[in-house]
């Protein structure tokens, strides 16, 4: 991998994942004023959304995905999206051994475009990754993955 980075200074170094976010209501404890009962609107259903997220390990720049299905096909839309971001550069994504990310579908739209290379996490890894500050990450300024 380094010896790629020293070949090609310009190759985009990304690493991605994804996060599911259910729109369940749950509550502990509700303000309301005194003597009126507080009305707390849920979803019955089990509906989610999902996202795509990749971070420029080099610039901090953020890419996201919104979708309602995380499958081979979402993985290749998302694919498709980095390389559209960045289109004159190599690149080179970490990524971990999500179901998702691998199927014939991806495999063959990593052989059509030879610019982007994978590098898939060990099985069972975790990695703490030091984010650049954004609205999103200046808080805690690091993320479990």
């Amino acid at each position: 991998m380094l010896d790629k980075a020293q070949d090609a200074p310009d190759t985009v170094f990304l690493a991605e994942d994804e996060a599911s976010l259910y729109l369940q209501t749950t509550t502990m404890a509700v303000w309301a004023l005194r003597g009126q009962t507080p009305v707390v609107r849920s979803d019955t259903q089990r509906d989610k959304v999902n996202f795509y997220g990749t971070l420029d390990l080099h610039t901090g720049r953020e890419i996201v995905l919104r979708t309602t299905e995380m499958n081979a096909q979402t993985s290749v839309q998302h694919l498709e999206q980095l390389l559209a971001a960045f289109p004159d550069h190599p690149i080179l994504l970490f990524w971990d051994r999500a179901s998702w990310h691998k199927g014939q579908v991806v495999g063959d739209f990593l052989a059509a475009h030879p610019r982007l290379e994978i590098v898939y996490f060990p099985a069972g890894t975790s990695l703490i990754v030091k984010l650049p500050s954004s609205p999103v990450t200046a808080k805690k300024g690091f993320v479990l993955t």
